[in-house]
């Protein structure tokens, strides 16, 4: 049996946050707050 394929696309800015797609940053992780 195969494993199937995963694809992941993700981006991160320089201090580890994440904007949604309405322009909102978010932190990564909760350790980093």
């Amino acid at each position: 049996m195969a494993r199937p394929y995963v694809i992941l696309n993700a981006a991160m800015t320089l201090d580890g946050k994440i904007a949604t797609v309405a322009g909102d940053s978010k932190i990564s992780c909760k350790r980093d707050l």
